[in-house]
C-alpha cells in the first residue's frame, strides 16, 4: 500500500507499507517506506527516503552444492537515501547530482565464497571456498554524478566512495566486491552516419587474503611446509580499469531498421587481475626454503565483438 500526498507546491511525500509472507520459513514481515522530494526553486531538487526491505531467498539460490539444504530466512535491511539534483541549463545542458546512502543487514545468510579464485568453473571442489556466517552487514558511499554535452559530444561521469562490509566475529570484513573508489567516464559523439561511444572504468582492486607458507612438525616429528594465511580479505589486487569502444550505424529500410555495431572491450589491452591461483602443496627445499607457487588470475582483454540488429 502507498499514498502520495502534495505537501506545498514544492513538498512531494510519499508512505508506503509491504507485507510479505513466506510459507517455506515461515516468514511474516512487515516494512514501511517514506520518500520525500523538495523542489528548491526551479532547477534543484532535495530527495529523502527511508525504508526497510526483505529479501528471501529463493529456492534455485540454495547452494545444494555444498550441502545447504534448507532456506534461510529473509533477509532485512533498512535503508536511508539523502540526494540533491540541480539542473545547470545552458548550451551544456549540465545535470550535477550527489547522493548518499546507508542500508543495514540484519539476518544475512550464511553462503559459500571462494577466496582467490572468482572465476572457477566448478567453485565448489576448489580448496579456497569457505563459508561465511556473518552477523549483520553494512553498506555506505556517496556518489556524485554529472551529465553535459559539449557541442556535438554527449557526456556523463561518476565518482563514488562506497564500503560494504560483514559483521564476522566481532570484526567488520569487506566483502567480495568492495571496491571504495570507483570511477566512470563516458562520451558519445557522431561521426558521419556513425555513432562512437567510448567508455572507461576503474576501480579499486578486490579484497584478497595474504598467502604465506610457515613450517610445522607434522605426526612423526619432521619438518613440513603448511600454508598460514592473514587476516581474511586485509590485503587487495591491483586497481582495474580498462577503455571500451563501440560503433553503430542504423539504415531505415521498408520493413524496419537495419542496425550494426562493432565493440571493442578493453582497448588498451589492460591485464586486469582477478584473483590468484595458490598451490596449497607446498614443498620444503633441502635448504629449508618454502615453495610458494601463485598464479593471478587475470580477466579478459582485447575482445572485439560484432552484432546486427533489425527492429521492425
Amino acid at each position: 500500500m502507498s499514498d502520495r500526498w502534495r505537501i506545498t507546491e514544492d513538498v512531494v511525500l510519499e508512505l508506503g507499507l509491504r507485507y510479505d509472507e513466506q510459507t517455506l520459513t515461515d516468514d511474516r514481515d512487515t516494512s514501511p517506506r517514506f520518500n520525500l522530494v523538495w523542489g528548491l526553486g526551479e532547477k534543484s531538487t532535495l530527495r529523502i527516503a527511508w525504508g526497510h526491505f526483505f529479501q528471501s531467498q529463493r529456492p534455485y539460490e540454495l547452494q545444494v552444492e555444498d550441502g545447504i539444504t534448507e532456506l534461510a530466512r529473509a533477509e532485512r535491511t533498512e535503508q536511508r537515501v539523502l540526494g540533491f539534483e540541480r539542473a545547470v541549463g545552458g548550451r551544456s545542458n549540465l545535470l550535477v547530482r550527489i547522493e548518499a546512502y546507508q542500508r543495514l543487514i540484519d539476518h544475512p545468510r550464511r553462503r559459500y565464497e571462494n577466496i582467490y579464485e572468482p572465476n572457477s568453473v566448478f567453485p565448489e571442489i576448489e580448496p579456497d571456498r569457505i563459508l561465511f556466517t556473518p552477523e549483520s552487514g553494512e553498506s555506505y558511499g556517496l556518489e556524485l554524478y554529472v551529465r553535459g554535452k559539449l557541442g556535438k559530444v554527449d557526456w556523463w561521469a561518476s565518482y563514488a566512495y562506497a564500503r560494504v562490509f560483514d559483521r564476522i566475529d566481532g570484526r567488520d570484513v569487506p566483502r567480495r566486491f568492495d571496491q571504495p573508489h570507483a570511477i566512470t567516464f563516458d562520451a558519445g559523439f557522431p561521426i558521419g552516419a556513425w555513432h562512437a561511444n567510448f567508455a572507461w572504468r576503474y576501480h579499486s582492486g578486490w579484497p584478497t587474503t595474504r598467502l604465506f607458507g610457515v613450517i610445522e612438525e607434522d605426526d612423526e616429528g619432521e619438518l613440513e611446509a603448511v600454508p598460514a594465511f592473514g587476516p581474511f580479505n586485509g590485503e587487495r589486487l591491483a586497481p582495474y580499469h580498462r577503455l571500451d569502444l563501440r560503433l553503430s550505424r542504423e539504415w531505415q529500410k521498408k520493413r524496419g531498421t537495419l542496425g550494426f555495431f562493432l565493440e571493442i572491450q578493453n582497448l588498451y589491452n589492460r591485464r586486469n587481475q582477478a584473483g590468484i591461483d595458490p598451490d596449497f602443496d607446498l614443498e620444503l627445499s633441502d635448504e629449508g626454503a618454502i615453495d610458494l607457487r601463485i598464479e593471478e588470475e587475470i580477466w579478459d582483454g582485447f575482445l572485439p565483438s560484432f552484432g546486427i540488429t533489425w527492429e521492425f
